[in-house]
């Protein structure tokens, strides 16, 4: 994936967060559900995701995994320090 994309997705996501108005999918994104976690876990690793600070991203974030079919443990795995 070219930067440009990945920088595009990066944002549609924050911004999917921020407005709280629907929880982004892969198919979102024509990306696979591979794709999408390692944009998430580089997300996280940049600072840009904290859930122990947002309600809402922990939301999110549990109901997008619950949406792909991962379990308690897979779902929390991203995370976990």
């Amino acid at each position: 994936m070219n930067s440009n994309k990945l920088k595009k997705i990066i944002y549609s996501i924050l911004k999917e967060i921020l407005e709280g108005e629907n929880v982004p999918k892969a198919a979102d994104y024509e990306i696979t559900d591979e794709q999408y976690f390692e944009i998430l876990q580089l997300m996280k690793d940049e600072g840009y995701l904290n859930p122990k600070k947002s309600k809402f991203l922990y939301k999110w974030w549990s109901s997008y995994n619950k949406s792909i079919g991962h379990s308690y443990n897979e779902r929390n795995k991203l995370f976990r320090r």
